[in-house]
């Protein structure tokens, strides 16, 4: 998701959703900062950058939340899928999974 456009974020999500069978499943895999190191690099990071940042452009504080997959929950609701659950993959990487209501409900 990191690599689509923030514009055109939404369009892709409504995009899956239309393509995406009845009862089908979603599943985004993207950035998902966790541990004790990887968070205070980020930020680290972010601050030396902080003068043009596109987390703080894009409405997040920290910048670690910026990152996390878990910031397309909603995105995903909004759209129509149900049932969307996070997992971890690794230490920097998770998951959300969401269903596409079945035509019965």
């Amino acid at each position: 998701m990191h690599h689509i456009p923030q514009a055109d974020r939404d369009a892709a999500l409504s995009g899956m959703f239309r393509v995406l069978r009845p009862g089908g499943t979603v599943l985004l895999a993207d950035a998902h900062p966790s541990g004790p190191i990887l968070p205070i690099l980020i930020r680290a990071m972010s601050r030396s950058a902080a003068r043009r940042t596109a987390d703080q452009v894009a409405g997040h504080t920290d910048p670690v939340d910026a990152l996390d997959v878990r910031r397309y929950i909603p995105d995903l609701t909004s759209q129509g899928f149900t049932s969307v659950e996070f997992h971890t993959i690794r230490s920097s990487t998770g998951a959300l999974i969401g269903r596409k209501p079945d035509r019965a409900g």
